[in-house]
């Protein structure tokens, strides 16, 4: 299909039978490619456009406006896209709140998440008692449990950051049954809609790039990790343009979304 091949082309792979391989190369396309980033939220929610983007709205954001997405608009689109391509991809539902990708392949469940600014650049085989996804000292283990249910946990310098996130491998869920969680996600008390938020993994560089609010950080495979402190809405302009390599990222229009909430991202606060 047509919004399959724009697909591939924004992620520079040509096309191939369903593999592991294959899904291994378009995650980690995916999160060089795709930011996880909420400014695309913000202004679909000050232009009145709440809910999920189609695909083709989502793939012509990543052409027009150098937008990805947080966990929902992430990886439902992308879920919809693996199965254009020939995978068998269902969606999983972490912890009541958090959307998956789960992708039978040869008989095998594989988790993926393309929605989570997390190292996910192979998919986790569900076989395993334990798999762990690293970049640098942020860690995400998917651990098997007695009770067939796998515990999703995320470290950072050895120390769980956020929640444990439960999640089942049978269970099948469609787009339709995240219609509360993501009709949530547009409140202006949710979490996406009360800072600033970009993340993008450059392997090439072997470094990830996250902005929360005015903060800029850069997170080295090594572990190295340094934080700059961004002072005017034209320098968070240019670190997404020069070090994101993302000019067209709407900031002004996100600002403002924030700003009609009653956030300041400039805050010493924030």
């Amino acid at each position: 299909m047509a919004e399959s091949k724009v697909y591939l082309q924004l992620l520079g792979l040509e096309r191939q039978p369903p593999s592991l391989p294959f899904l291994n190369a378009i995650c980690t396309a995916h999160l060089q490619t795709f930011p996880f980033e909420n400014m695309s939220k913000l202004v679909r929610w000050l232009n009145g456009m709440e809910g999920l983007p189609s695909v083709n709205e989502f793939l012509q954001a990543r052409r027009t406006l150098d937008a990805g997405g947080t966990c929902y608009s992430m990886n439902g689109n992308v879920h919809l896209l693996l199965n254009q391509l020939g995978f068998n991809s269902q969606l999983a539902m972490l912890g009541g709140e958090h959307m998956g990708i789960i992708v039978l392949l040869d008989g095998t469940r594989y988790y993926v998440d393309c929605g989570a600014a997390a190292p996910f650049f192979e998919a986790v085989p569900l076989y395993l008692p334990r798999t762990e996804r690293t970049f640098g000292n942020d860690v995400v283990a998917i651990t098997a449990r007695e009770d067939r249910l796998f515990d999703y946990k995320r470290y950072l310098n050895g120390a769980q950051t956020g929640k444990t996130w439960s999640f089942q491998q049978e269970k099948s869920y469609q787009i339709a049954d995240f219609q509360g969680l993501v009709s949530a996600s547009y409140q202006p008390t949710a979490t996406f809609m009360g800072l600033l938020r970009c993340q993008l993994y450059q392997l090439h560089q072997q470094r990830s790039v996250s902005l929360v609010n005015n903060r800029f950080t850069i997170s080295k495979s090594n572990g190295e990790r340094t934080t700059t402190t961004l002072s005017s809405v034209e320098a968070i302009e240019d670190v997404l343009a020069n070090e994101f390599n993302l000019p067209n990222l709407p900031v002004r229009q996100a600002i403002a979304a924030l700003t009609k909430i009653g956030i300041d991202p400039f805050a010493k606060q924030a």
